[in-house]
């Protein structure tokens, strides 16, 4: 466990330096047309909080209208009028997610780590929580595959109010495991799974308990 740490991070680099030049030319043609259907830049950067609860600007392509964070609420539900017709595909396909990438070059996540929070839900890491933020955010891990089209689930009113009581708990839960059990086995297997997930239909992957009628 002391060594894995090191292994984790040569991983990242290697993983992260060779990924993002196999995807540069799908990169640069989604960006162009984001671009194209929506003014304003390709990238998304948002702040988020990573390792040691330092903040740091996660890049994402760009899903929704010029200044969306401004219109609305930072979480954002399958029918939120601020969404693209190009950002809808980019979040189905998880393409929207290729730039965090350089963020795991720079060593601001992993591959496989827990979820990079928005700094306004810090208040909800009380209670022993805060050990989540002892290693990097990941672009994976077991709560982003248990909610992987967590989208789906949201309402189209009382979005924030939805997620803070019906899902963040469980995240924070699963996210806090994972800080305390990880290895290399672990990893490996959730990197298996993310990518078996991509080629599965969305409708199967939603947590049973939340889809009451939330889809959005």
């Amino acid at each position: 466990m002391k060594r894995y740490p090191i292994l984790k991070r040569a991983f990242d680099l290697t993983s992260a330096f060779f990924s993002l030049l196999l995807l540069l030319p799908i990169m640069v043609v989604v960006g162009f047309i984001v671009s194209i259907e929506s003014p304003g830049g390709p990238l998304f950067i948002q702040r988020r909080v990573g390792k040691g609860e330092r903040i740091f600007r996660m890049l994402k392509f760009r899903t929704m209208c010029r200044n969306a964070d401004k219109m609305g609420s930072s979480v954002s539900g399958n029918d939120d009028w601020r969404l693209t017709r190009i950002g809808k595909y980019l979040r189905d396909t998880k393409l929207d997610e290729f730039p965090n990438l350089l963020n795991v070059l720079l060593g601001q996540m992993s591959v496989v780590g827990p979820r990079p929070e928005l700094p306004q839900f810090l208040p909800f890491y009380k209670d022993g929580y805060r050990e989540i933020f002892d290693i990097c955010p990941g672009l994976t891990g077991p709560a982003q595959l248990t909610y992987f089209f967590e989208y789906t689930l949201l309402p189209k009113e009382n979005v924030e109010k939805f997620y803070k009581s019906k899902i963040m708990k469980r995240k924070l839960s699963m996210d806090l495991d994972y800080v305390r059990n990880y290895n290399l086995r672990r990893d490996a297997s959730l990197i298996t799974s993310t990518v078996f997930r991509l080629f599965i239909h969305e409708s199967s992957q939603t947590p049973t308990e939340e889809r009451t009628g939330s889809r959005r």
